[in-house]
């Protein structure tokens, strides 16, 4: 934009506070709103989509906010989304157990990327909250997605069936997935600079891991040094 591009003085908005904190919280009830499941179904079948590029773009985000590249998911990956988690985790020096996020990922991509590739919707049978939806996609790379026969060539369609409570577990799953990153970065950012004798308190019910050690603590309070690698002091995520 030019200067001569630039709106008068009198035009410019002033600065309102309150209408930037209305807009958050408008945001935050949407965001809610689009995690809950519905009994529409379509509406339900749009949030799972929308739910797994909710994960995907916090896990980015998070790649960001520590240094690391935000692009280096395979978009939408789901193996590479609970890597990517994981991993996060190592460089905020906390710990995690083996393996964790990658069978939810697989589990809810899966039911994403049939919904992703959807054609259309060959029917609907039941009653809520147990109905069923039919649908018609493609087998997208799949090796004999695309074949040839002589003169005839062939785009092979499968039909997929996905119950109304498959959706419902997949949002929640995603639901808890969006969770885990926000405790990442409570935990690996914003309380990284606690000491390791300071018990967690309250902070404990954002937690989404569990360790099997954490089980022989008995009455003592879990603390931020059971949260970190062993041996690992409090930083600055900036240092």
């Amino acid at each position: 934009m030019t200067q001569s591009d630039q709106p008068p003085a009198s035009q410019v908005e002033p600065f309102d506070p309150d209408a930037v904190k209305r807009q958050i919280e408008e945001n935050q009830r949407v965001e809610e709103e689009a995690f809950r499941p519905t009994d529409v179904l379509e509406l339900l079948m749009l949030r799972v989509l929308g739910g797994w590029e909710h994960v995907v773009e916090d896990v980015r985000f998070l790649n960001y906010v520590v240094k690391d590249d935000p692009n280096a998911i395979v978009f939408p990956n789901a193996e590479d989304v609970a890597k990517d988690m994981r991993r996060n985790a190592r460089k905020m020096n906390l710990r995690l157990p083996e393996g964790i996020w990658t069978p939810e990922c697989d589990k809810v991509r899966e039911i994403r990327n049939d919904l992703g590739h959807m054609l259309h919707i060959i029917s609907v049978e039941g009653e809520s909250p147990n109905r069923a939806v039919t649908f018609r996609r493609v087998p997208y790379r799949q090796p004999d997605e695309m074949t040839m026969d002589g003169n005839w060539a062939r785009h092979r369609r499968i039909t997929v069936t996905q119950t109304e409570q498959q959706l419902r577990d997949a949002l929640k799953t995603m639901r808890d997935l969006k969770d885990a990153v926000f405790a990442l970065r409570k935990f690996g950012i914003e309380f990284n600079h606690w000491p390791n004798d300071r018990p967690l308190d309250t902070t404990v019910r954002l937690l989404k891991w569990w360790m099997p050690e954490w089980d022989e603590l008995g009455s003592r309070e879990l603390t931020m040094g059971d949260v970190r690698v062993p041996g690992a002091e409090p930083r600055l995520i900036s240092d």
